[in-house]
């Protein structure tokens, strides 16, 4: 359940801050490891906030710009 929690949260983020663009998702066998890869044409992090975002409730963007 916490494996698909944290997929579906990286789709949800892709499609909300891409702003309207594509979006990659890929599912690879690399030997005995599954890589999953999201990847999104949006604005990406600035590096200033990169130390602080994956904290938790913490966000880069401002909620008036993104719901």
């Amino acid at each position: 359940m916490r494996v698909e929690q944290l997929l579906m949260n990286l789709i949800a983020n892709a499609i909300k801050y891409a702003a309207g663009q594509p979006i990659d998702v890929r599912l690879m066998r690399d030997g005995d490891t599954a890589v999953f890869t999201v990847r999104d044409r949006g604005p990406g992090i600035a590096p200033d906030d990169m130390d602080r975002i994956f904290e938790r409730f913490e966000r880069a963007a401002s909620m008036r710009n993104h719901g």
